[in-house]
């Protein structure tokens, strides 16, 4: 269930997927094509879920991780009262979700 929602924007249907950041971090969440284009830009490995080729490696991270594992993970700490969660296409508020939480 969780990964039918983009994990930034909570989006519908996301269709790509946010495996590993430059540094090695493991993501493995599935994101919007809006979003996709965010962590792109912040270098983050972006793939597309009908189209692109999984290694081994990239299908573990998923496996492992997903929306809820991720969340869990990055959002430990995170506090929706100081900074809510941002809307599907309020593109300024989730590139500041984006950098903040990653």
């Amino acid at each position: 269930g969780e990964n039918k929602r983009c994990m930034d924007c909570h989006k519908n249907n996301p269709n790509y997927v946010v495996t590993t950041s430059p540094s090695g971090d493991e993501f493995g969440f599935f994101v919007c094509d809006g979003c996709a284009d965010l962590h792109s830009a912040k270098q983050h490995r972006v793939k597309g879920v009908g189209v692109a080729h999984f290694t081994e490696e990239e299908m573990r991270v998923i496996r492992a991780n997903g929306n809820e594992v991720a969340s869990r993970k990055w959002r430990a700490t995170f506090d929706p009262s100081t900074f809510p969660f941002p809307q599907p296409g309020q593109k300024s508020h989730i590139q500041s979700f984006i950098v903040s939480t990653y």
